[in-house]
Parts: structure tokens; C-alpha cells; sequence
């Protein structure tokens, strides 16, 4: 439900397949994000799931990485979210991002170093987007449906009594991404 996390509902909204949890997968990565974010605000946010400074970067590196492991054909599970465990062992989060980095450069003879692995997911993004808003995806259709914007949830924890503020996290998400205000 991504009235429980923005960043989820940001990725869901801008997702090149419409919403779904696997592409951008923001509440599956918690934790591995941080060290590789730039902003504090995004670091800030990946505690913070009603936030809505940081979001963007948050969301869209959650995207490009996604992005990369559907590319490098690996599952998903090998992280072993800790959202999932009651009890997490202390200092395990499962496999880091550097590991899949390590095994792409091992397979391929590369010297890639995570910057440049990273900007490989955002490409792998962007021609995702490119080939929607050729065929007319834009601003309009990055959005998630009335119940999720109307209807609050409630609860305390996991689920916040939250409704994802959809212009404003587009706002700052395209002009992170680079884009036009209409997402292109």
C-alpha cells in the first residue's frame, strides 16, 4: 500500500509498468539505499516514509538499482528485507550492492565501480520512460488510484495515516530526474 511509505508511492506512480512492488522496490531495499545517497534529506528518508524531502532521490535510486538486478537476472530475495524478520541479525541486511557490482565485473572482465554501475540502471531507466512517453506517458499518467489519494488508511508504524502528496513528490522527482514538469 503506498500510503504507508512516499517513496513507494512515488516509484508506483512513475513506474515504467504501471505500480507495482518490483520495480523500484523502495520498502525492499530500506537500508542498502543510505550509503549510496547523496542527500541527506534522501538518507533522512529512508526512516521517515512520510517525508516528502528526499523522496525523489530515494525513489529513483531505488528504481535504477531495480532496474540493474532485472538486467544482471538475479532474484530478488537474495536481500532478505529486513521488514520481513522479526529478529535481524545484528549487521545483516543479506546481499549489499557491491556484491552484484562485484559479480558483473568478475563475469564481464569490467572495472566498474558503483557510480558507474549506478548510472547503468538510471539508462536502463530512462529508455524505459522514453519509450512510454513516445507513446504519450506523461505528468497525467504518473499517478496512483483515487482510493490511494482520498482514502486514508490510518494506523500507527508501517502504516501512517498518510496520503502521498502526488504533485509535490512529482515536483521534486522530475526535477531530480532532470525532466519536464509534465515528467518528459
Amino acid at each position: 500500500d503506498p500510503r504507508c511509505h512516499n517513496a513507494w508511492a512515488l516509484q508506483n506512480a512513475t513506474g515504467s509498468r504501471g505500480g507495482d512492488h518490483m520495480e523500484g522496490a523502495t520498502l525492499w531495499f530500506q537500508g542498502y539505499q543510505t550509503p549510496y545517497l547523496k542527500s541527506e534529506e534522501a538518507k533522512a528518508a529512508v526512516e521517515n516514509r512520510v517525508a516528502i524531502a528526499g523522496m525523489a532521490e530515494l525513489a529513483a535510486w531505488s528504481q535504477d538499482f531495480d532496474n540493474l538486478l532485472d538486467s544482471l537476472g538475479v532474484c530478488k530475495f537474495l536481500f532478505l528485507p529486513r521488514v520481513w524478520l522479526r529478529e535481524v541479525p545484528e549487521g545483516y541486511f543479506g546481499v549489499q550492492p557491491p556484491h552484484f557490482l562485484e559479480w558483473l565485473n568478475c563475469v564481464t572482465g569490467w572495472g566498474m565501480d558503483m557510480e558507474e554501475f549506478m548510472r547503468a540502471g538510471e539508462r536502463i531507466f530512462i529508455l524505459k520512460r522514453l519509450f512510454n512517453v513516445r507513446r504519450g506517458i506523461s505528468r497525467k499518467d504518473d499517478t496512483l488510484p483515487p482510493r490511494l489519494l482520498t482514502l486514508k488508511r490510518g494506523g500507527e508504524g508501517y502504516a501512517p495515516d498518510n496520503l502521498p502528496p502526488m504533485g509535490a513528490l512529482l515536483n521534486s522527482y522530475y526535477q531530480y530526474r532532470g525532466w519536464s514538469e509534465e515528467g518528459i
